[in-house]
């Protein structure tokens, strides 16, 4: 078994190594562009200050963890706290973690793109439903605004 590596032998480990950690980063930054540029509706939640959305389902198998505190989820998510809940089914979703956390400290934004741009949104009372393909929400305390094809929904609990 050999101990040692040429000086040689190490930069070009090293050289290699440092080529697939810049693709990757470069892989990540696309997806999340490419999530973004998605044409159709979109949906923004934001949860209320302490009352963060907690993850009860997600597919490790199929998420990206981006810089900072995002997680692009490709497949699959549900996230709920008192007020409510929202599940994701076939389509992505780009959370934004609360404090430091991707996730472990409950997520305090969630966007959702390329929706059909005839999404309709129930406001009802004080709360907001939404049931279109791949995607069911309801939350009982939250404010809902429409611009365009940007639908922004605010928890206040």
């Amino acid at each position: 078994m050999r101990e040692d590596f040429t000086a040689q032998e190490r930069a070009s480990y090293r050289k290699h190594a440092t080529a697939a950690i810049r693709q990757y980063e470069d892989d990540l930054q696309g997806a999340r562009a490419r999530f973004l540029s998605r044409q159709g509706a979109s949906i923004e939640i934001d949860a209320a200050p302490g009352h963060p959305l907690w993850p009860q389902g997600f597919d490790p198998m199929n998420l990206e963890p981006l810089d900072g505190n995002e997680v692009l989820h490709k497949r699959y998510l549900k996230l709920g706290n008192e007020s409510g809940s929202l599940e994701v089914l076939g389509r992505e979703a780009l959370t934004l973690g609360e404090n430091g956390h991707p996730l472990g400290a409950g997520v305090r934004r969630v966007t959702i793109r390329g929706l059909p741009i005839a999404t309709e949104v129930d406001g009802k009372n004080e709360g907001v439903r939404v049931k279109t393909d791949g995607l069911d929400l309801e939350f009982a305390h939250a404010v809902c605004r429409r611009d365009g094809g940007r639908i922004y929904i605010r928890l206040n609990e």
